[in-house]
């Protein structure tokens, strides 16, 4: 499969849902994004086109803003998908459907931060300082072995990570870091590592590695959508499948802490 940037990801998706709606995109779009972000019909054009790269921030702004201007329901790395199926040469619909079948949106209520203690839109111990940013390591280990874990809140340390590398990766205000108990997940992510979870990633894909809970368990896994058993298979990459096997969460039952987005650890 061919690799293609972000910019040109997001600009083939924002083209593709301007044809489908038509004359004035531009102009009823900017009306409805907050005006603090500046985000004007000619910035939406110059992205489009390729011309302007947005950043992060705005780049989501603006999926929000498609999400309300056509009654969609894209998350942000759905949209891109969607601009990935589109350079594969797909039509609208079947890209629109390709980037839905590896997503599933937990019913409203369902999701909540993996705050420990601090909500991720409120994050006080996230501190920037020039080209550097501080992420809080929780003391709580999530669990990659049978579901045992450390129950603790606390904040107890902070670790650097260059800004710009994070800001790739995910919202640095929304990361914090856990350590990995277990071995159920090697040799993806080893025992005693440090894992980012991204709390603001709370909608599944399949074949990705979530931080989720049910009952008094906390786990880190692969996850797999299965809507027909309406359950979420919870894999194990450590290829001892008779200590790890597969367990099936009810939809219903599982709350989304965040995605693991980077890994790291002693050698």
């Amino acid at each position: 499969m061919e690799r293609y940037t972000l910019d040109q990801l997001f600009s083939r998706s924002l083209c593709a849902v301007s044809e489908n709606y038509g004359r004035g995109f531009n102009t009823h779009l900017a009306d409805i994004i907050p005006e603090h972000l500046n985000i004007k019909s000619n910035y939406i054009a110059g992205v489009k086109t390729e011309n302007r790269n947005a950043p992060e921030e705005k780049r989501r702004a603006i999926v929000e803003a498609v999400n309300a201007l056509m009654g969609e329901t894209f998350s942000y790395q759905e949209f891109l998908d969607f601009g990935q199926a589109l350079f594969s040469g797909h039509s609208y619909r079947e890209a629109r459907e390709e980037a839905k079948r590896n997503y599933y949106t937990p019913p409203k209520g369902e999701a909540i931060n993996f705050n420990f203690g601090k909500q991720a839109e409120d994050n006080s111990s996230f501190e920037q300082s020039g080209k550097m940013v501080a992420i809080p390591v929780a003391e709580q280990k999530l669990s990659a072995g049978s579901g045992n874990f450390i129950i603790s809140e606390d904040i107890f340390s902070q670790i650097y990570f260059e800004t710009s590398w994070l800001q790739k990766r995910c919202n640095p205000a929304n990361a914090i870091l856990c350590y990995a108990d277990g071995c159920s997940m090697s040799p993806t992510i080893l025992d005693g590592e440090l894992v980012i979870i991204d709390r603001s990633q709370v909608q599944l894909a399949d074949d990705k590695i979530f931080a989720v809970a049910y009952g008094e368990v906390t786990l880190l896994k692969r996850v797999r959508i299965n809507l027909q058993k309406k359950v979420v298979e919870l894999l194990s990459d450590n290829g001892d499948k008779e200590r790890y096997p597969t367990q099936e969460v009810p939809l219903e039952e599982l709350r989304v802490l965040g995605k693991a987005v980077w890994r790291g650890g002693d050698i």
